[in-house]
């Protein structure tokens, strides 16, 4: 006997995706992930280059859950597995960047946080795990679900940069 269970469907957009085409996409969506905030070395938020206010207030209208998207991407848009050592390794960066995006959801209206983190090295999967803890608790205090956007993975011990730093469980 299967048990039906909501799906719940999530969409990425660049805030400067057309207009046209993103509402037509909202009603087919759960949650809008708006691509995305980049950090600096020092654990100070990077916005997107373009406006995302406009996406916000389209998915509300929709009744779609707004989300900021968190990437390893740094100041050159690449994503960046050294920045990603260097923040889960300092208390201070990380203290900054949470306090960072919990300013930046409240000031715009965003109801959610995606993580989509690239690259996290093998030697930084506890320290990741511990972050990503962390970063769900204080931001769950605030009434913001968390999710983290994951590589398909077939296999425990399959093996890669996009699946040894992660601890799918």
């Amino acid at each position: 006997q299967k048990l039906w269970r909501p799906a719940a469907i999530k969409g990425y957009a660049y805030p400067f995706i057309d207009s046209g085409i993103l509402r037509q996409t909202l009603p087919y969506l759960t949650s809008l992930c708006v691509f995305s905030y980049g950090f600096t070395e020092d654990g100070r938020l990077i916005p997107p280059k373009t406006d995302d206010r406009w996406m916000i207030g389209e998915a509300k209208a929709n009744s779609v859950r707004p989300e900021l998207t968190l990437t390893s991407l740094n100041e050159q848009d690449q994503f960046d597995n050294l920045l990603i050592h260097a923040l889960l390794h300092d208390e201070e960066r990380k203290e900054r960047l949470i306090f960072a995006l919990l300013n930046e959801m409240k000031e715009k209206g965003y109801e959610g946080l995606d993580l989509d983190f690239e690259y996290v090295q093998a030697e930084d999967r506890d320290a990741y795990t511990r972050f990503v803890a962390r970063l769900t608790e204080r931001m769950n205090v605030e009434g913001y679900p968390v999710s983290v956007a994951l590589a398909p993975k077939t296999s425990d011990d399959q093996r890669g940069i996009l699946y040894e730093g992660i601890d799918y469980a």
